[in-house]
């Protein structure tokens, strides 16, 4: 075993060998050696793989890595690997992808180290990768959901992250970047527990402006005197609805005649 390697792993036949890919260079305290470049008469066609895991095991492998495991109906395989201390690493669903299944089996490898030093007969069978939708995150909502956390406006928060953009650009003198944000980008603010969506593109204005900024809040309504049912947006002149100022003329009028 070289210097400083803790964990050496048999990759089966059939796992992928990327050409110039080395372990070592992403993990030093890992050697992966594939079976055919250790022994290959062990990769002969009618070769038992509980025979692969004799060898291994003595040969002074401490886990096995194979692409596909299906041996739970194979009694001389499973009592093969009951009494040996070594791990078979797998897939609990194949799938054909070297980049995937390198990069999966890395990333697990922090685990797999844990579970393979207690040298215990085990069969590790790797989750599937999947990208779920709970792994997304939308910035847009995020912006949203940051200034009903800060107690702000939306519209304050847009601004400000707009001027702080805009004011790193204009001192590493990249003002082209800023415009090309500015000509294609439209913000749209979500508000948690709320349907509106507040929308503002990104305006060529100073600073400090209220201009262009995303208004925060829903626009002021008032009831007509008479028509108390009724819910008539200030300056409004919707057909069949009375505007708040004619509301209010109705009900001074109807005051009046009433005196």
């Amino acid at each position: 075993m070289a210097s400083g390697v803790s964990l050496r792993l048999l990759l089966d036949q059939n796992f992928p060998k990327p050409p110039g890919f080395n372990l070592a260079d992403v993990d030093t305290t890992v050697e992966a050696t594939h079976v055919f470049d250790h022994d290959p008469s062990l990769t002969s066609a009618g070769v038992p793989d509980w025979l692969l895991y004799l060898r291994a095991a003595d040969d002074g492998f401490d886990a096995v890595v194979t692409r596909d495991w299906h041996q739970l109906d194979q009694p001389e395989e499973l009592w093969v690997l009951a009494n040996l201390r070594i791990t078979v690493v797998s897939w609990r669903r194949p799938f054909n992808d070297p980049v995937a299944e390198w990069g999966h089996l890395l990333a697990y490898m922090p685990q797999l180290k844990r579970r393979i030093e207690r040298r215990q007969p085990r069969v590790l069978l790797l989750p599937p990768p999947q990208l779920s939708k709970g792994n997304e995150v939308n910035p847009r909502e995020a912006l949203g959901r940051y200034a009903a956390q800060q107690g702000r406006a939306v519209g304050e928060v847009l601004e400000e992250a707009r001027c702080a953009v805009r004011d790193y650009l204009d001192l590493a003198k990249r003002t082209d970047l800023y415009a090309r944000c500015e000509k294609m980008c439209t913000v749209k603010l979500y508000v948690p527990d709320s349907r509106r969506a507040y929308s503002s593109p990104l305006p060529a204005k100073a600073c400090g402006s209220s201009k262009g900024v995303a208004p925060s809040r829903r626009p002021t309504r008032r009831r007509c005197g008479r028509c108390t049912s009724r819910r008539v947006p200030l300056g409004s002149s919707v057909p069949g609805r009375r505007s708040s100022a004619t509301s209010s003329a109705c009900s001074s009028v109807s005051r009046q005649g009433g005196r």
